[in-house]
Order: structure tokens, then C-alpha cells, then sequence
């Protein structure tokens, strides 16, 4: 079995998450499906339910929840740790 970690550093993924989360504000681009709900301004900056809020505020118990159940895996399990997007093109070039 194996494991792959897509673990960048939080600034390159929160930058990527806001960027995007802007984006759909400004056009108004549904989130799942053509019905469903749209990213607005009032909830991205003013909510505390603001995926942006979540992502500063869950960074750290995530990373080390994810390093304590990797911990706990099988020695069998191959863990691939991804911390930077040449780490991820290097590794799909090999795979």
C-alpha cells in the first residue's frame, strides 16, 4: 500500500485557496453544480464560516493529525510526502 501526502506549505495553499475563492466571488461560478451555492464576498471575509478563516485557523491541528495517523500506520505503507510542487511533478513523472 501506499500513501501520497500532498503536504505544500500553507502560504502556497492558503494563496491558492484565496485566489480562487476570489475568483468565483467576482464571477459568481457555482461551487459544485450549476444549482448549488456560490462563493459571495460577505462570507468569504466577513463569516467566521469563511473557508479562508477555516484554513488559518485548522492549519496546525491538520498537519499534526496527519503526521500522527501516518505515525500510526503499517511499516508496510510507503508514505510519500509531497512538500513543494516540484516534489509533486517529479513524483507523477515517475509514477
Amino acid at each position: 500500500d501506499t500513501l501520497v501526502w500532498l503536504h505544500l506549505p500553507w502560504r502556497t495553499s492558503f494563496w491558492r485557496l484565496f485566489w480562487r475563492s476570489v475568483s468565483r466571488a467576482m464571477t459568481r461560478e457555482p461551487l459544485y453544480h450549476e444549482k448549488g451555492p456560490r462563493e459571495s464576498w460577505r462570507l468569504l471575509f466577513m463569516s467566521r464560516k469563511s473557508i479562508l478563516w477555516w484554513s488559518i485557523s485548522h492549519h496546525g491541528g491538520h498537519i499534526r493529525n496527519t503526521r500522527e495517523r501516518i505515525a500510526a500506520l503499517p511499516p508496510s505503507v510507503r508514505v510519500h510526502e509531497l512538500r513543494s510542487p516540484q516534489d509533486v511533478m517529479v513524483f507523477l513523472a515517475a509514477v
